[in-house]
């Protein structure tokens, strides 16, 4: 006669700092995204032409606009004016 245990299955253990991140899955998304053009290579190929000849096109069409505003602050400084030739070695 086979006895059957009673007894209650423990709780599942608490997720440590380290279980927070899923590295396996990561892992696996990542390689997922990375090996994307090697499956799809005329995506790949066309998607890129895309976005550079989009992109040349913009330069070309948007023309270059620069602003610059400037204010020039200066305040003589204290001690040039004790100098009467700053040039001249006046011993140690």
């Amino acid at each position: 006669m086979a006895t059957e245990s009673n007894h209650p299955t423990p709780p599942p253990p608490e997720a440590s700092e380290s279980d927070l991140l899923d590295f396996e899955g990561l892992r696996q998304d990542l390689g997922l995204v990375l090996t994307a053009p090697l499956r799809h290579p005329r995506l790949a190929v066309g998607s890129f032409l895309s976005v550079a000849v989009l992109a040349a096109a913009s330069s070309l069409v948007i023309r270059d606009v620069y602003q610059v505003q400037a204010e020039i602050l200066a305040q003589r400084n204290p001690v040039m004016l004790t100098l009467s030739n700053p040039g001249i070695h006046r011993g140690d």
